[in-house]
């Protein structure tokens, strides 16, 4: 009674019960799909698995980061270390051991 007293008085919009749930009502996600089955296979019919994906390889290709002059400096002495070591220039958990 006092929410509906409040949203007279203050209007729905302005009602502390409106501001306190507008995420859980109004919010919607971006990878979680809250319309209906029938709706969602009338419209985009994109799964979450689908729109994480593509925001994620977008993600990844605007990636430029570039280590400072001291990562480089480590990779090179690993690297150095590797070929004297004797190590395999072509193992396929090289990648992983210098983080290339």
């Amino acid at each position: 009674l006092d929410d509906i007293r409040e949203g007279i008085e203050r209007g729905y919009v302005q009602a502390d019960a409106t501001l306190d749930h507008y995420k859980e009502t109004y919010w919607f996600p971006r990878h979680f799909d809250r319309t209906s089955w029938h709706t969602f296979q009338a419209g985009t019919g994109r799964t979450t698995e689908d729109s994480t994906r593509d925001e994620v390889l977008s993600r990844l290709a605007r990636y430029d980061f570039a280590p400072p002059p001291a990562i480089e400096e480590v990779r090179r002495i690993f690297a150095e270390a590797w070929r004297e070591l004797g190590g395999d220039p072509v193992a396929p958990y090289l990648e992983l051991l210098t983080n290339a």
